[in-house]
């Protein structure tokens, strides 16, 4: 496949404000999806399935599963977000990826799903089953397999505990309309990596990240699956970046065949208790709501998409609380190309009030710009560009008081409209 396609992946994700050319621009033409193999689903489940096309998916669905729009530019999104990491790297993907999305659990065990799973990758389609429709927990599992597939098609055999810490990066990552905040660390998660941090439950790093894929799947123990995410936020987050560049060589190595032993040796060192002290010290003293500050950007990027849509159609505000007004109203307007799942703003105007004081900022650009302070008095600035009647360019900067200090850890902001 070609060099390292996850030093970006780190890069990108240690900067709170990342401005990149939309993605899809960049992205090769894919070629038209075969069609499903006869036994790929049941007889029954596959003849009520239509396809339903997306810049890296195709989608079998059958055509009441619910928001199939709002599915489909979700995985616009997702793919976008993979793609736009590990682009520099080389390598395409040549067809689109197959995504099974049943609404019948029958039809989704007959197809090879996993009995008690809600999704899986199975080495070439991604399945996943709902009820009468998605929520976020169902999301997480669509992001993590997701992630999983990608890898396959993109960037090789990872080791199990890179692969699964991975694809649990990303199953935390929040949606914004425009592309996704990622980074995040959920209290209860953090919570419950510490205590059995401090128990002692945790396998040794030597031991961990040799666990073959054979013996991950025997053992699906939620602590594996905390102590790989807990790695992968380290690597890309601790220690102020020291392991971003380390991290991309051993991908690079171990997609140039070397093996995993020896790749890590030439990336990281011989000192891996060493390397497990430093990333105990740096869970344990994390405050107790490290994410604070990244929700709040996801709620604020989404805001900033909404905003942009109005402000394409030409509708104006006159402070922060006329907007949040008509948004709970239901009357910001949106072009019909441009349209995002309203679902999406009832969220995040159910999340306004605690992340801060809201301000739309005018005449400080061509576009308003929608601020929240936050009560460390860390304001979050959502902007927008206008291209052709279209919104561009959607992100989210962070301007911190004089006399705080920089955070130890931050997310990418939302990717470009597209």
């Amino acid at each position: 496949m070609g060099t390292c396609r996850t030093a970006i992946l780190a890069a990108a994700a240690l900067c709170a404000f990342v401005v990149l050319p939309a993605a899809r621009s960049a992205r090769p033409a894919l070629a038209a999806p075969k069609a499903p193999a006869p036994n790929r689903t049941p007889a029954t489940g596959l003849a009520a399935m239509k396809p339903f096309q997306t810049n890296c998916y195709v989608i079998y669905a059958r055509p009441d599963v619910g928001d199939i729009r709002g599915i489909c530019l979700r995985m616009n999104a997702l793919s976008d977000e993979y793609y736009r990491r590990t682009r520099d790297f080389g390598g395409a993907i040549r067809s689109k990826l197959p995504f099974y999305l049943f609404s019948d659990r029958g039809d989704y065990l007959a197809a090879g799903g996993v009995p008690g799973s809600a999704g899986v990758f199975d080495g070439k389609s991604l399945m996943a089953v709902i009820g009468e429709k998605l929520d976020e927990r169902d999301w997480r599992v669509i992001q993590h397999e997701a992630f999983h597939q990608f890898a396959a098609a993109f960037m090789g055999r990872l080791p199990s505990w890179l692969n699964e810490g991975l694809a649990e990066y990303f199953a935390e990552a929040l949606y914004t309309g425009d592309g996704f905040v990622t980074g995040i660390i959920p209290s209860g998660r953090l919570a419950r990596l510490r205590r059995d941090i401090r128990q002692d439950k945790l396998t040794s790093f030597g031991d961990f990240m040799t666990i073959s894929h054979k013996q991950w799947s025997a053992d699906l123990r939620t602590a594996n699956y905390d102590q790989a995410w807990a790695m992968v936020q380290f690597l890309i987050h601790g220690d102020g970046g020291r392991y971003i560049q380390p991290l991309g060589r051993l991908v690079s190595l171990l997609d140039s065949g070397m093996r995993y032993e020896q790749a890590w040796l030439r990336s990281f060192g011989r000192d891996i208790p060493g390397f497990e002290r430093r990333w105990r010290q740096f869970w344990l003293e994390l405050p107790a709501e490290p994410g604070v500050e990244l929700y709040a950007q996801a709620t604020a990027a989404t805001l900033t998409s909404f905003l942009a849509r109005a402000a394409c159609q030409k509708q104006g505000f006159t402070d922060a609380a006329d907007f949040l007004r008509q948004a709970r109203q239901g009357t910001l307007k949106c072009g019909q190309n441009d349209w995002l799942p309203p679902g999406l703003l009832k969220a995040a105007l159910g999340k306004s009030a605690k992340a801060g004081q809201w301000e739309l900022l005018t005449g400080q650009s061509k576009q308003p710009q929608l601020a929240c302070t936050l009560t460390d008095g860390t304001k979050l600035v959502g902007s927008f560009a206008v291209v052709n009647g279209q919104p561009r360019d959607v992100k989210v900067r962070i301007e911190r008081p004089a006399t705080s200090q920089p955070a130890s850890r931050a997310s990418t902001a939302t990717q470009p409209a597209r």
